[in-house]
């Protein structure tokens, strides 16, 4: 199984790269940015592919390249600087992880982020479930 972590490198996409790599899963952080400060403890234990959500093509060519199964889609900016950059990378930077995500028939589940409000929902089951929803065949959104 291979994960695909949209926003990796952000507050909520680091707590899900610890997760993951707790599960000894090896996630593909996709990232505009390179900044792996929230990450200095998982270094080595997941691989960052330095991409835009709004660049289809390169979407499309790193879930081909890494023969991703799962996608975690977390990649938004909570304090855009403006509404009409809020709207181009969270809703047409998601409108492209959502395409990218209908091509491979070997994906097998895809998952988003809305808020922060996932960790309330995440510190309230076991991390056993936690990983059953992060990782099985269902769409999840929170």
């Amino acid at each position: 199984m291979t994960i695909l972590l949209t926003g990796g490198t952000g507050f909520m996409g680091a707590w899900i790269v610890r997760t993951l790599v707790e599960k000894t899963y090896k996630p593909i952080i996709y990232d505009l940015r390179s900044d792996l400060s929230l990450l200095e403890d998982a270094k080595g234990k997941f691989e960052l592919v330095q991409g835009d959500t709004l660049d289809l093509a390169t979407l499309i060519q790193t879930i081909k390249r890494f023969k991703i199964t799962r996608i975690i889609h977390a990649a938004a900016l909570t304090s855009p600087p403006n509404p009409l950059t809020g709207v181009k990378i969270n809703v047409e930077g998601s409108i492209s992880v959502f395409e990218a995500a209908r091509l491979p028939e070997s994906l097998l589940c895809f998952g988003y982020l809305s808020g922060q409000e996932v960790f309330r929902i995440f510190a309230e089951i076991s991390p056993k479930e936690r990983c059953q929803r992060l990782c099985s065949r269902n769409y999840i959104g929170s």
